[in-house]
Order: C-alpha cells, then sequence, then structure tokens
C-alpha cells in the first residue's frame, strides 16, 4: 500500500539524515559478506560522496554506483579493502577454527 511505501521511504530519509550527521555504530560482523551491505552508509557517514570516492580509487562515478546498486556484492576482496581503505576504515581479521 501507499501508506507502507511512504513508511519506508520516511525511514530511509531519517536513516540518511542520522547517517550525513555522522551518527552511525559500526556493526560487529562475523563474515566477510557481512561488510558490504554497510560500506555505503559508511561512507555517508564520513562524508565521502560516490564521486569522491571514485577519485579516490582512479574509477568514474559510475563504477561506484554500480557497486552500490548490488549492495557491493560483486566487489573482490581486494577491490574491498581499497574501498574501505579510501574511506577510512580499518577493519581486523580473526581467523578461528
Amino acid at each position: 500500500s501507499y501508506q507502507s511505501m511512504i513508511g519506508q521511504l520516511e525511514d530511509e530519509l531519517r536513516e540518511y539524515d542520522q547517517l550525513k550527521s555522522g551518527e552511525l555504530a559500526l556493526p560487529h560482523v562475523e563474515r566477510l559478506d557481512q561488510i558490504a551491505p554497510f560500506i555505503a552508509k559508511i561512507r555517508i557517514a564520513r562524508g565521502v560522496s560516490q564521486t569522491e570516492l571514485a577519485r579516490r580509487l582512479g574509477v568514474s562515478k559510475q563504477v561506484i554506483s554500480r557497486y552500490e546498486e548490488s549492495d557491493y556484492q560483486t566487489v573482490t576482496i581486494p577491490r574491498l579493502q581499497e574501498i574501505l581503505d579510501a574511506i577510512g576504515i580499518k577493519i581486523l581479521v580473526t581467523l578461528g577454527a
């Protein structure tokens, strides 16, 4: 229904406003594939535009847009590290059995 769509959009706008103000609690993730959905949110909270991220990586803004459209699920691990470095996020990896 339209009311639920409006509610969802309002929630997304509220979240965006919080991110723009720098309010973002980094999540605890246990798997590398859990990082990808948070990259765009981290980028926004850090005040880095898609254009600026593209410049830092030496790619076009369209490449970043495509990455974000797929929640970075198509990005290789080395590229993921480059992206995180470019937005100033350090990760700690622990291997366990």
